[in-house]
């Protein structure tokens, strides 16, 4: 009976994190499931692999990050090479981690049968100007960084007082922050920024919707809430 009660609540979060994830994104909720569902499975089967794991989820954070980053406007960055050291060991490790990728938009290139078949066979290339999957990407992105960040916490927060020097203390008692590991002001606008976890946990209508944070990678400790970053765009 405990084994079927834990199964069942663990079905339970995993639809709540569908649903914030749908509300967050403006997917349909289905497609939110197959995302996440591709990603987790890809994490939660290696994951006796240790360190490594993560260090493969942050090779394929980069590879998408660098596509939604630019909003798919580079070509440079379309294309991900399997033979790359990086991205070769990345896809070995993360078993399913192709199928991640292949989820959440790219493609692998027709074969050709020309002198560049071979080159084609080892890429997977991310269609231009589709902005539905660049929605996806963005989605799957966003799951793969809160990973990478957390080792596995995916908004699902235990209630504890850990507050003591981490960022969370300064807004820990605020409304709508309570189940927040990590809060983050806006350098900007220094408003906290929400991960949305409230909202996952205590599924109130009126908690706060999460939001995306922008994270500046030249200059350290600099974040950008939505709004913030929509006007400078």
């Amino acid at each position: 009976m405990a084994a079927a009660g834990s199964a069942a609540a663990h079905r339970s979060l995993q639809l709540s994190e569908w649903l914030l994830d749908a509300a967050v994104s403006g997917l349909d909720l289905a497609t939110c499931r197959k995302l996440l569902s591709a990603v987790m499975w890809a994490v939660e089967s290696n994951a006796w692999k240790g360190a490594a794991v993560w260090q493969a989820v942050a090779v394929l954070a980069r590879l998408t990050a660098n596509i939604v980053d630019c909003s798919n406007s580079l070509d440079k960055y379309r294309t991900v090479r399997k033979s790359n050291p990086k991205v070769r060991e990345a896809l070995a490790v993360l078993d399913g981690g192709e199928a991640v990728l292949l989820t959440a938009g790219f493609e692998a290139p027709r074969r050709t049968g020309g002198a560049g078949a071979g080159a084609e066979a080892e890429a997977l290339c991310f269609p231009e100007a589709d902005a539905p999957r660049l929605q996806r990407l963005a989605l799957v992105n966003a799951k793969l960084q809160q990973l990478v960040a957390y080792k596995g916490f995916t908004g699902l927060a235990r209630e504890c007082d850990d507050t003591g020097g981490s960022t969370r203390s300064r807004h820990a008692s605020a409304p709508g922050f309570r189940y927040q590991q990590d809060i983050f002001e806006c350098s900007c606008c220094s408003r906290p920024i929400n991960d949305g976890s409230d909202r996952l946990i205590t599924k109130k209508h009126d908690a706060p919707h999460g939001e995306f944070r922008y994270e500046c990678e030249s200059c350290p400790g600099y974040h950008l809430c939505e709004g913030c970053w929509d006007r400078t765009r």
